[in-house]
């Protein structure tokens, strides 16, 4: 909307979008992520099966597509996603959190130990419940820091990115 709601623009796959449901959503300025799924029957069951993400700079006039295999299998969807400096981050459930930094193309697994690294690569998926990622939320009221809020099916993490003349740490 650009008319404080009176009337709406809707978006559809034949605008460039990788499905018509949409998982999760952030927007700043003129770019837009937006993450996209598919209800798969399953022996009887609906299940959420991920279709990767959809990228605008131009507040959806036009559309590039990402399917990085965090978000584009069964229970590999995004749940949330968040805009931080120079990186997009998204909560993709079975995927765990990944994130992509402004120009790269291969989107990178942030692990909160090695424990949980390990458990993603041996299973393919976290079978540890820290994992699961459902919601990640960005603070960059800070000017030299960081702060990436995650929550988990274990809880709420909390990721510190500092200077580089300062220890990255994280907090459960």
């Amino acid at each position: 909307t650009s008319d404080g709601g009176t009337t709406w623009e809707n978006f559809h796959v034949t605008d460039g979008l990788n499905s018509e449901e949409i998982s999760a959503l952030v927007g700043r300025d003129s770019l837009l992520w937006v993450g996209t799924s598919v209800s798969q029957l399953q022996q009887g069951q609906l299940v959420p099966t991920g279709t990767g993400f959809n990228k605008s700079t131009n507040i959806g006039t036009s559309w590039l597509s990402f399917k990085p295999e965090q978000a584009n299998f069964v229970f590999k969807l995004a749940y949330d996603i968040a805009i931080a400096d120079s990186f997009v981050w998204a909560s993709c459930f079975a995927g765990g959190l990944i994130r992509l930094k402004n120009g790269d193309t291969t989107w990178q697994n942030v692990f909160v130990d090695m424990v949980a690294r390990r458990d993603y690569d041996t299973n393919g998926f976290g079978f540890n419940l820290n994992n699961r990622f459902f919601s990640v939320v960005a603070d960059t009221s800070k000017t030299d820091t960081t702060i990436i809020w995650t929550g988990t099916a274990a809880g709420i993490y909390k990721f510190v990115y500092a200077p580089p003349d300062s220890l990255d740490t994280l907090g459960t």
